[in-house]
Formats: structure tokens, C-alpha cells, sequence
């Protein structure tokens, strides 16, 4: 803006901020006002140290006359274009604001065209990445949602549709909302070209978490579906759910289901021992082949045995062992499980009365809860299993967790997924191609281990005497297997009733 004479102005980086020059390559800040005069300093009197200082000086009638240098400016040479890097910058920002549904690097390079290189050399999508977000963040409604309803009305308006917008600009990631039976309401975001990999995978895992739960009202999780790919975690959907029930996961896979069309055949589906969640995908998904997990059942182990105040008591060498077999049984054949169950119990007999009575609360807890319950024991066995935790799961959630802060804004959170979102489309295509992707890699240890359960398993699988014999046999190796998890459980676990 011309203010006359040889005074010039245009917006600082900060709101409500104005940079005065007289078009000789040096900038101001205005500093102090005394009477007419508008004192200023330097913009690089910070940076740079610069010393240097101007005044403004007015006529009787206010008409502004001439821009006065007073001190040499110090530590830095003229910049002849920093006034049209600012007007650059000022032209993406404000496409930015006016929510183009353009990806940040299409904005940017349309607006660069119009400067010469000396200018458009300086205005990077690296360098101005964050407050290119940030412009756009402050167009969308403010306040943010308080609730699913009012979230899902915004992204499902046409203006907000850049919301969800993928950061390519090729695809979209709502993938639509539901009520379920109890009028919860549940939102489901994937993009269809993760929900074509979706369909082309064997594995999947699904997991709810709470850590990472938006600043919205009555979200009570965020459930996630991931898979793996040469032992890489490779997310594929989340929902925002405000109700963990049997009714809100059914509501869920069927939207997912819906979105799918016909395209998802067999799967196998992990989960941890939700039964809520596990009913739900057998009844949305009848010819899914649903496994528990391996990590959470042992988890479960440790709590009733937390319960029965046996804590003390797993220090003692013989509990311990006897503790850890049953821990074991998963990892048997379905059709193994209960007489590898008598064989432990027989074992806690042989260890003697004292032994066995400290055990035998325990005992009665997995044979009614879990060998008696025909889904639970046909769920609790991964023997022969690719995967035999939902720790892809848990790993992603946690980069999921590391990328947010805790309950964050709604708009920060769904910015989060359109990252997550175009790293893994990156790390598909690398995986294609035989190149291994950066990070969310599965631990060489958990490899390692499983390599030594699949020899266990073989052994097993062709006993060399009794069955009975050769099922003690691979208990007995296979709780070495568990030891950590077991360890890890009882440092974090705490009776429910303390």
C-alpha cells in the first residue's frame, strides 16, 4: 500500500502487524509514536541485531510526507524482494483460508508461477507446511464440533469437504456415519483406496483405544482396523465411536461393509477378548475367521490372578511354572486345549496339597471361563497362526498417539489421519515394488520369537511318543516363549477393587 510521498506498507506475518519501506530494500516495524512522528526499527533488529531506524513524519494536516532513515542498518544487506515474498506468501495463505479443494503443493505451486524466480525461489511447501495448516484450520467452524452430529454435519457439507480431502487431493477420507440400535452415533473414515487394499489383505486386526479420543463430547473410542504387510503395520480405517456395545460394532462393520460392496471375501480377524466386538464381526462378517489375542489373554490371566490375590504367591517357583503352562494353552490346537487344561491341572497335583490348593481358585477360573465357553475356546487358540497378538494394533495406536496430543482439537485429529493416510499409501506402493517402507516395522525380537514357536508347533504337530507327553513337552517350551509378557503384565496390572 502507497501512503504517499516515497512511504510504502504491506501485512506483517502476524495479525494485525504492518511493515513500512520506502522501496530501498530495508524494512520497519513501527517502534514508539511521539507526537506526529512514527518512530521504527529495524524487522531484523532481533535476528540480526540491526540497529537500524526510521521515522515517519507527518504535516500539521496529518498527510503523511517522508520515510527518514536515521541510524545505517547492520549485519544484513538489502532485500529488494522481501516485499513480494510477503505478497506471495499473503496469496497461498489466503487460498488457504478460502478452503480450495486443493492439495497444499498445487496451491503453492499455482501462486509461485506468478513471481519471478528470485522470489519464488524463497516460498517453499516445506517451509511454509505449518502455516499452511494453520491457515486453513481457521476456516473451518469455530468453535470445533462438540459432538459427532454436529462433526458429521460439517464434513458432510460440500464447503468442508477439503476437511477430509487427502493431502494429494485424489481421494477423500470420510467414509460415512451411522446410528446404531440404541441411537449412538458413529463416524467411519477410510478412503477408498485404502478400502481396496482392505479387500485384497487375509489379516486384519481391530482394536478400540481410548488414549487418543478427540476433544468431542461422548466419544467413548476410537476404533481402528489395521493389517500387516512383510511384517509392516498397515492401517486401513478408524471410527469414532460414543458407544463400545455389541449394537455400535455391528453399526459400524455394516457402514464398513456397505462401503466394501462385495469385494471382501474371507478373513481371518483378530481381536483382543471384547466379546461385544467379536459377536459383531461374526455376525456382520459370517465367513470371517475370527482369532483372540494371545497378548490380552495372558493379560486377562494376570488379572484374575491379581483378583485372587495371588501375587505373592507367583514368586514361588512352582506357582509360577504352574501359572504360566496355563498362560501357554492358546497356543495348542483348538481340539488340544482341553486336555492340555487336565494336563496343567494334573501338573499343580504333582507339585503337592500346598501347591495345589494356592492354584486351584485359578484353575476353576479358566475352566469356567474359558474352556467351558465354546466361542472363548474356539477364539483362544493360535496355534498355527500368522499373527498371534493384536500387537499391530497396539503399535499403531501408539503412532497414532505419538502423532496427536492427548484429546486433541477435532480438526488436529483428523489432519492426523490424512498423514497417516498418505504415509501409508506411500509404504503400499514401496511394499509392491519389494522395498521395505520407513518405520512401523514389526521387532526383530517378536520375529525371532515366532520363528521359535513354528518349531514348537511342528514338533507338536508330529509327536515322536504320546500326545499327552508331547503337549507337557510344548507347554513347557512354550511358557519360556511368554515370559516377558507375563513379567510386563504383572509390573502394570493392579486388582481392580484396590
Amino acid at each position: 500500500m502507497d501512503l504517499g510521498n516515497n512511504v510504502l506498507c504491506f501485512e506483517g506475518k502476524q495479525k494485525g502487524s504492518v511493515i513500512f519501506h520506502d522501496g530501498n530494500g530495508y524494512y520497519y516495524h513501527g517502534n514508539k509514536k511521539r507526537r506526529s512522528n512514527l518512530y521504527l526499527k529495524c524487522i531484523r533488529y532481533e535476528s540480526h541485531n540491526c540497529t537500524g531506524r526510521a521515522v515517519i513524519r507527518k504535516r500539521r494536516r496529518g498527510r503523511l510526507v517522508i520515510l527518514e532513515h536515521l541510524n545505517p542498518h547492520r549485519n544484513h544487506d538489502p532485500d529488494v524482494h522481501h516485499a513480494d515474498v510477503m505478497l506471495l506468501r499473503r496469496n497461498i495463505l489466503r487460498r488457504c483460508r478460502e478452503l480450495e479443494c486443493l492439495p497444499y503443493k498445487r496451491i503453492v505451486s499455482d501462486e509461485r508461477r506468478r513471481f519471478d524466480i528470485e522470489v519464488r525461489s524463497r516460498v517453499t511447501l516445506t517451509g511454509m507446511r505449518t502455516a499452511l495448516r494453520n491457515a486453513r484450520m481457521s476456516a473451518f467452524p469455530q468453535p470445533p464440533p462438540r459432538s459427532l452430529r454436529e462433526l458429521d454435519a460439517i464434513l458432510q457439507n460440500p464447503r468442508y469437504e477439503v476437511l477430509t480431502a487427502t493431502l494429494d487431493g485424489r481421494d477423500n477420507i470420510y467414509a460415512g456415519s451411522v446410528s446404531d440400535a440404541d441411537g449412538r452415533f458413529h463416524i467411519l473414515f477410510s478412503s477408498e483406496r485404502l478400502l481396496q487394499t482392505l479387500t485384497t489383505v487375509t489379516w486384519l486386526h481391530g482394536d478400540g483405544t481410548v488414549k487418543i479420543v478427540p476433544a468431542v463430547d461422548d466419544v467413548s473410542q476410537v476404533f481402528t482396523i489395521v493389517t500387516t504387510w512383510n511384517h509392516h503395520i498397515v492401517p486401513l480405517a478408524w471410527a469414532l465411536m460414543e458407544s463400545k456395545t455389541e449394537v455400535a460394532y455391528e453399526a459400524i462393520l455394516t457402514l464398513l461393509k456397505n462401503q466394501l460392496g462385495p469385494g471382501l471375501t474371507r478373513k481371518i480377524v483378530m481381536t483382543d477378548f471384547e466379546r461385544g466386538q467379536q459377536n459383531a464381526w461374526e455376525s456382520v462378517f459370517p465367513d470371517c475367521d475370527l482369532r483372540g489375542c494371545l497378548f490380552h489373554l495372558v493379560r486377562a490371566f494376570v488379572q484374575e490372578a491379581l483378583e485372587l490375590g495371588l501375587r505373592q504367591s507367583l514368586n514361588i517357583r512352582e506357582v509360577r511354572r504352574i501359572f504360566e503352562l496355563y498362560c501357554s494353552l492358546p497356543l495348542l490346537p483348538v481340539e488340544n486345549i482341553r486336555d492340555g487344561y487336565l494336563i496343567v491341572l494334573q501338573e499343580s497335583r504333582n507339585e503337592g496339597r500346598a501347591i495345589f490348593r494356592i492354584c486351584r481358585q485359578f484353575s476353576a477360573y479358566v475352566l469356567r471361563s474359558w474352556i467351558m465357553d465354546p466361542n472363548r475356546l474356539r477364539w483362544m487358540s493360535v496355534h498355527g497362526s500368522v499373527h498371534r497378538t493384536n500387537n499391530a494394533s497396539e503399535s499403531h495406536n501408539r503412532t497414532l498417539k505419538d502423532t496427536v496430543t492427548v484429546h486433541p482439537n477435532i480438526y488436529l485429529f483428523i489432519n492426523a489421519l490424512l498423514k497417516l493416510e498418505h504415509d501409508v499409501i506411500t509404504d503400499i506402493k514401496s511394499l509392491r515394488q519389494g522395498n521395505a517402507p520407513v518405520g512401523r516395522a514389526r521387532k526383530t525380537t517378536a520375529i525371532r520369537n515366532d520363528v521359535a514357536l513354528r518349531r514348537l508347533e511342528n514338533v507338536l504337530n508330529n509327536p515322536p511318543g504320546p500326545i499327552e507327553a508331547a503337549i507337557l513337552d510344548f507347554l513347557e517350551a512354550a511358557r519360556h516363549r511368554l515370559r516377558n509378557i507375563v513379567d510386563n503384565a504383572l509390573m502394570e496390572l493392579r486388582p481392580r477393587h484396590n
